[in-house]
């Protein structure tokens, strides 16, 4: 959804830890964010907790979903945000037009400016991989499409 609210105009809003695709943790009758997941460390690298212990537990995903592993890996969800973000920086997300597109459970977003390079989001939101023609469907979008970024559950990598 990160990806969703950064291609979208205006102001994006990230909850911290959405960058690493942190999930909530369920205390008492509610859910709650967990401490920041830096490392595979104790307490995720929150804290060393020698004197201070997190007042609400770490997210067992920290094992793997933290900053310090994420940083390396080129499909982790925080360098697909980085390289979402970037994309904001581009004449064409700060000034460029925005259509939008359904397909069943596919929402396609496209941002374009004259003269400037288009972009299109693409986004499953079901639970199974699923075929759409774009050329078919949309229009602005000439010859054939290349990948700038590519997602952690994608098969398609960016060139």
């Amino acid at each position: 959804m990160n990806a969703l609210s950064l291609f979208l105009p205006g102001v994006a809003i990230v909850y911290y830890g959405g960058e690493i695709g942190m999930e909530d943790i369920p205390v008492e009758t509610n859910y709650a964010r967990a401490p920041m997941q830096w490392s595979n460390t104790t307490y995720a690298g929150f804290t060393d907790g020698d004197k201070n212990k997190p007042w609400i537990d770490v997210h067992p995903s920290y094992v793997t979903r933290n900053v310090e592993d994420e940083y390396n890996d080129p499909k982790s969800n925080l360098n697909f945000f980085k390289s979402v973000s970037k994309l904001r920086h581009t004449d064409t997300l700060k000034k460029g037009g925005l259509a939008t597109y359904i397909f069943d459970q596919v929402y396609v977003l496209t941002r374009y400016l004259p003269r400037n390079e288009n972009y299109t989001l693409i986004m499953n939101m079901g639970s199974r991989s699923q075929t759409v023609c774009l050329a078919d469907q949309i229009p602005r979008l000439y010859g054939s499409l290349t990948v700038v970024i590519g997602s952690e559950n994608s098969n398609f990598n960016p060139g």
